[in-house]
């Protein structure tokens, strides 16, 4: 039994737990972007990163480097008005080697009319397991803080990019990555809404 709900609202009422969560968080969704929200989403960064170079008055910038995958997963929401429950699942790559890593966390959409893109706050708690270290196989915990815009593409269907940084609360000693495995990444992803 869940030890949130008295028995007898569970047992007397014969309503199933999940529908009877999933219509009290309809009652408070936002329409813009449904009750739910689950997208296919991957994560790359750049290595050797960007230049700033000036000639004259002109400042010029660009990009030197190459970008590598960082991860590719699934990532859920259930959505309110207020704010936003985050969830995720997914593989990241560290030095070519694969951790699985799940994520729990909040986000917050700003306001939007029904045809823009809704721009968004969000961080998350990473938990890993898998990562190859120079002392063996670990799991890390970490975080996620970031930005996005979620671009509607249909009645249903939404593409989300965005930046985030990502790092671990404890130092890891992992080939070509820093003591906290922090990255900026850039993700990408596409979705649907229900």
């Amino acid at each position: 039994m869940v030890p949130f709900f008295p028995k007898t609202l569970v047992t007397r009422a014969r309503i199933p737990l999940p529908p009877l969560l999933l219509a009290t968080l309809a009652a408070c969704s936002s329409p813009k972007n449904g009750l739910a929200m689950l997208e296919l989403r991957g994560a790359v960064f750049g290595e050797n990163g960007t230049y700033v170079a000036a000639e004259g008055q002109n400042t010029l910038f660009g990009w030197s480097g190459e970008f590598e995958r960082r991860s590719i997963g699934l990532r859920g929401s259930i959505n309110t008005p207020v704010i936003d429950l985050i969830g995720g699942v997914d593989q990241h790559r560290f030095d070519d080697e694969p951790a699985k890593e799940r994520s729990l966390g909040l986000r917050k959409r700003l306001p939007a009319s029904d045809d823009d893109a809704t721009l968004y706050v969000e961080a998350a708690l990473r938990w890993g397991e898998g990562l190859e270290t120079k002392t063996g196989t670990r799991d890390y915990e970490g975080m996620q803080a970031g930005t996005g815009a979620l671009f509607p593409i249909g009645n249903h269907w939404y593409i989300d990019a965005g930046v985030h940084a990502e790092w671990t609360f404890d130092r890891y000693d992992v080939p070509d990555e820093r003591d906290h495995l922090s990255k900026v990444v850039f993700h990408l992803g596409i979705g649907v809404w229900i």
